[in-house]
C-alpha cells in the first residue's frame, strides 16, 4: 500500500493525464459504438480523476481503493461520488455494473496470478450481461529498461523514472525533483503478466474480448508501453 505521503505526491504530481486521455478516449469509444452506460465502477481507482472524468459526463460511478488515503483525496475532489476503501482482489458486490475500469496499470500492481484470476471472477460476476471491462497492462516488450526517463509536470518539477527487471517483475524507482533538489523517492514493484495468460483467465470468465492494443480509439490516444483489452460479458 502506498504511504500517504506517496498519496499527496500522486496527486500534486502525477499521472492525471493518463486518466483523462484514457477517460475521453473510453468515452469516444462508448458513443462511437453506441453504447449506453448508466453503472460505472473504477477498481483501483487512484486519486478518483477516472470517476470524477465520468460523473461530470453523466454516468453514476463508484470508485475503490486499497489506500484509504487515496480514499480521502477522492472524497476531497468530488463528495457526490461513492468512493470505498476495499481490496479489489477481494472486492465483490450484489451491485451490477454496465462498465467496470481497472487502469494505470493497477492490474500490474497485482503481484500473484491467483489474485488477478480472482479479481476477473469477481469483475465478470458483477458485469451486467453485454457489460463492458476496459483495463490496461503494461506492455513488456515497449518497456525502456535501465534508463532513467523524465517527466516534466511544470517549469520546477520533474519526475525521474528508472526501471529494472526482476525475472517477471518490474521495479521502478521514482524520483521527485523540485529546483534540482530531490523532494520524494519511493520504488514501484510490478508483475509482468503475458498476453497469453491474461487472454485465458478473461476467456475462463466469459468475457469476450473486443480490442486488445495500444490505443482504445486512434493513434492521438497512444501510449506506447500500454496494451488496453476491452472485453464484453457473453452471458
Amino acid at each position: 500500500m502506498y504511504s500517504k505521503e506517496f498519496c499527496g505526491i500522486y496527486n500534486e504530481y502525477g499521472w492525471d493525464y493518463f486518466s483523462l486521455t484514457m477517460g475521453d478516449a473510453i468515452l469516444k469509444y462508448l458513443n462511437k459504438n453506441n453504447i449506453k452506460i448508466k453503472q460505472h465502477l473504477d477498481l483501483g481507482c487512484g486519486v478518483g480523476t477516472l470517476c470524477d472524468y465520468f460523473f461530470k459526463n453523466g454516468i453514476k460511478t463508484t470508485g475503490l481503493d486499497i489506500s484509504p488515503d487515496m480514499i480521502n483525496i477522492c472524497k476531497n475532489r468530488n463528495e457526490n461520488i461513492d468512493f470505498f476503501v476495499e481490496d479489489m482482489t477481494q472486492y465483490i458486490s450484489n451491485e451490477k455494473y454496465d462498465l467496470i475500469t481497472i487502469t494505470c496499470d493497477a492490474i500490474n500492481h497485482i503481484l500473484e496470478e491467483k489474485k488477478f484470476d480472482r479479481i476477473i471472477s469477481n469483475v465478470s460476476k458483477m458485469l451486467n450481461i453485454s457489460g463492458y471491462l476496459i483495463f490496461d497492462i503494461i506492455d513488456k516488450d515497449k518497456l525502456i529498461l535501465n534508463s532513467n526517463i523524465i517527466s516534466n509536470r511544470s517549469e520546477d518539477i520533474k519526475v525521474h523514472y528508472y526501471i529494472t527487471n526482476k525475472g517477471e517483475l518490474i521495479n521502478t524507482n521514482i524520483k521527485v525533483i523540485q529546483n534540482n533538489e530531490k523532494i520524494y523517492e519511493c520504488d514501484v514493484l510490478e508483475k509482468l503478466y503475458t498476453i497469453e495468460f491474461i487472454k485465458k483467465i478473461l476467456l475462463k470468465y466469459n468475457l469476450e474480448i473486443l480490442k486488445s492494443e495500444n490505443s482504445i480509439l486512434n493513434e492521438k490516444q497512444r501510449i506506447e508501453d500500454k496494451i488496453y483489452f476491452i472485453c464484453k460479458r457473453k452471458w
